[in-house]
């Protein structure tokens, strides 16, 4: 911090230290300590400003991180981006609720919901390095679950996959996009799961919201490169299902738009990736009743123009929750206005058969890696 000479004299007078190097060299601070906690399991959680200036983050928290997961021990982190010392907290503390209930109460709540697929058998074992508020909604904050890769420094610029979960809109969490995070965070990017506001109408929360988010999170990271160590124009959005209609969105729906959001970054990612997406909202595809009368608004093969980023899309032809005639459409529409768009057909898949079957689930990442060292988006 900027320091204080009244309280460092006071430091070598009350601990008895000869001189500044011996003070320096003390090794009992609470950071040199946490083997015990580690042994025995204890689960640390760090609310942090990283613009702190009175206790600044990479010399207490990122200091304490990365000690404490060497050591084996699990530590979750709550990153408040441009914020310093105050205010402390979260606006909406449900994450320090939730941690709270989920490691201490006498009756804790069941953990993280174990999918029986091998994705959600992956995803329950794993962890991001920190969580990042992008954005605070009337229904409370939104966070990134990053993912860093092995050696990843602040000042780097590496490429940068944000997932989406599906659910329907309604449903899901950023947890089911972990496996996928933690894949290419292996392959040297920085990955990240999406927390976005799910429909919902008691709480006045809509498919333009999902949408709405998903554009903000892009326009948040390249707004914030150098918090995330990632070049800002090598950004890929991919997502599952409704998660991919929202991934897409970020390249096509360009009128929907958080009040808030600096409208001169651009919200359209470098590339898409898309699995078994919402591609068709109309009678004929999936959504038009959840999203109402607005529904061509917010549907992707009826608003393909030029311009749009390149695109893998990853169907079965078994689909009947979002049809496969809609994936077959969007392509078209996507050549038709002269753009890049890769359709991986999977014959007699059925919704969401990539998540079923090990093998399936590792051919659609060696074959997303293939499709973006291809558009450079991806470091040899």
């Amino acid at each position: 911090g900027p320091g204080s000479t009244r309280d460092w004299k006071l430091v070598l007078q009350e601990y008895a230290f000869e001189s500044d190097e011996q003070a320096r060299a003390y090794d009992q601070n609470p950071v040199n300590q946490l083997a015990p906690l580690a042994k025995a399991g204890v689960p640390l959680l760090h609310v942090f400003g990283d613009a702190d200036e009175v206790v600044p983050w990479k010399e207490n928290t990122g200091l304490l991180a990365q000690r404490y997961r060497e050591l084996g021990g699990h530590i979750q982190l709550i990153q408040k981006v441009g914020v310093k010392h105050h205010p402390h907290g979260l606006e909406d503390p449900t994450p320090i609720v939730e941690f709270i209930e989920q490691h201490a109460a006498l009756d804790p709540p069941p953990g993280p919901r174990q999918r029986n697929d091998p994705v959600g058998q992956l995803a329950v074992k794993l962890t991001p390095s920190r969580e990042v508020v992008y954005k605070t909604t009337p229904q409370g904050e939104l966070t990134l679950h990053v993912f860093e890769p092995e050696g990843w420094k602040v000042e780097d610029r590496r490429p940068c996959l944000l997932f989406v979960h599906g659910g329907g809109w309604s449903g899901g969490e950023p947890r089911r996009m972990y496996p996928f995070a933690d894949h290419f965070s292996h392959l040297g990017c920085v990955a990240i799961s999406l927390e976005y506001r799910l429909l919902n109408r008691k709480r006045g929360t809509t498919v333009f919201d999902c949408v709405e988010d998903g554009r903000s999170a892009v326009r948040f990271l390249r707004q914030h490169p150098a918090t995330f160590g990632i070049d800002p124009d090598r950004i890929v959005v991919s997502g599952a299902s409704a998660g991919g209609h929202v991934a897409v969105g970020t390249a096509l729906f360009h009128d929907v738009n958080a009040e808030s959001d600096p409208e001169d970054i651009s919200a359209t990612p470098n590339a898409l990736a898309l699995f078994f997406p919402v591609i068709d909202t109309s009678k004929d595809g999936y959504g038009q009743a959840k999203i109402g009368d607005r529904w061509r608004e917010l549907s992707p093969v009826h608003q393909v123009g030029a311009g749009v980023p390149p695109t893998i899309l990853f169907h079965g032809t078994g689909d009947t929750v979002t049809p496969y005639a809609g994936a077959e459409a969007f392509t078209k529409a996507m050549h038709e206005a002269g753009n890049t768009c890769e359709l991986i057909p999977h014959l007699s898949g059925v919704h969401g058969y990539l998540m079923f079957v090990e093998e399936l689930y590792r051919q659609t990442l060696r074959q997303m890696e293939e499709f973006l060292l291809h558009h450079s988006l991806l470091d040899k």
